[in-house]
């Protein structure tokens, strides 16, 4: 889009015509650097300056144009180009972002405490530091996920897609557009900011919370006894039977109560002794499915082997002649089966009394 100036009066708009940075005389670092760093609020109100040049690590003699806190406490990294982003600007400032990711608050304080004084200004860097924070509505500082400022007169089409796609996927990049203008005496000077563009960035906001959210919430270990509760009530019986089974196991030092990984509810019975698996339930991941048990033969014939008979009879299959894992549907798992499995747990830890009996595995 172009600027446009109104002569006379109201006669007409004379376009106001495009210029350049380098055709204007404008440094990179000695004029814009400087003049961002002292009107921080041209890119963005409520932006308060920690330092410019920043390069406060080992291994590398890069440094950051700006680094600065906005105003909800984040950090944010702010890199300046004179002229059309360079190849590597979205990398660069990545790089200098992950850099500053574990700066404590006492380094952040130390950086401006250094940058006031190389500027001869005589101030409390903790006081500056803490004051703006204080207007901060958590009162924190934010440093392990920066925010990222790029700033240039122009953005390649390159840098663009790749500031979308860093920000479909977690991070936070903001491209301005600072663009010179010549009207006779005056160098005028359009900024825009182009990612995000400002109309959409509430909508976005909004459904990068819902994201998280819903991220929280499928990585939330959901225990069983909350399953049992969000479970279809025809299924709660058999479900609260089995937990009631398998708590006593556990106040008889039978069995330890795992619930497995990342799953949905799915409870694990551990041999005390020997933290052996020999049973497991599924709940069933609520609404969406049935509650299954399953069986595992070859642990039981490794430290109950005993068992075997009275557990084949159960479940109707010979679980010591074959590698047969049984999952069959929780309402099946009978109480005659759970006094079976007691008995296995009983022998997996020693207290059932030895028999001597023929393994049809050996």
């Amino acid at each position: 889009m172009a600027i446009y100036k109104m002569v006379g009066n109201k006669e007409r708009l004379d376009k106001v015509a495009p210029s350049s940075f380098g055709q204007e005389g404008v440094l990179e670092r000695s004029d814009l650097q400087r003049i961002l760093r002292d009107q921080p609020e041209v890119l963005e109100e409520g932006l308060f300056i920690i330092t410019e040049e920043f390069s406060n690590w080992q291994g590398s003699g890069r440094s950051i144009d700006l680094l600065c806190l906005d105003v909800t406490g984040r950090l944010v990294v702010i890199e300046l180009k004179r002229g059309e982003t360079g190849e590597h600007m979205d990398l660069q400032a990545i790089r200098y972002a992950a850099m500053v990711s574990t700066i404590t608050l006492q380094q952040t304080i130390e950086a401006h405490r250094t940058y006031l004084s190389k500027r001869g200004i005589a101030e409390n860097a903790e006081e500056r530091v803490r004051d703006h924070l204080e207007s901060v509505d958590s009162g924190e500082i934010f440093t392990e996920k920066p925010r990222i400022i790029l700033v240039s007169e122009n953005f390649s089409s390159e840098l663009t897609t790749s500031a979308l796609w860093l920000n479909g996927n977690g991070l936070d990049v903001t491209c301005i557009r600072m663009q010179p203008h010549r009207s006779n005496e005056e160098l005028l000077i359009e900024t825009s900011q182009i990612i995000p563009l400002p109309e959409a960035e509430d909508y976005l906001v909004r459904v990068k919370e819902r994201e998280e959210e819903v991220s929280k919430q499928r990585s939330r270990k959901i225990s069983f006894v909350e399953s049992i509760e969000t479970a279809p009530a025809e299924f709660q019986s058999d479900m609260k039977r089995f937990l009631q089974w398998a708590e006593s196991l556990k106040s008889s030092n039978l069995a330890v109560l795992e619930e497995s990984g990342k799953s949905y509810g799915n409870l694990q019975l551990r041999v005390f002794q020997t933290k052996e698996l020999l049973a497991k339930v599924n709940s069933g991941e609520g609404k969406r499915g049935v509650p299954w048990f399953h069986l595992d033969p070859l642990k039981i014939r490794h430290v109950a082997l005993n068992s075997i008979p009275a557990l084949s009879e159960h479940f109707k299959r010979d679980l010591g002649s074959i590698d047969n894992f049984p999952t069959v549907p929780l309402a099946d798992v009978s109480d005659e089966i759970l006094a079976a499995l007691t008995e296995a747990y009983r022998e997996a830890n020693g207290l059932a009394p030895p028999q001597i009996v023929h393994d049809p595995q050996a």
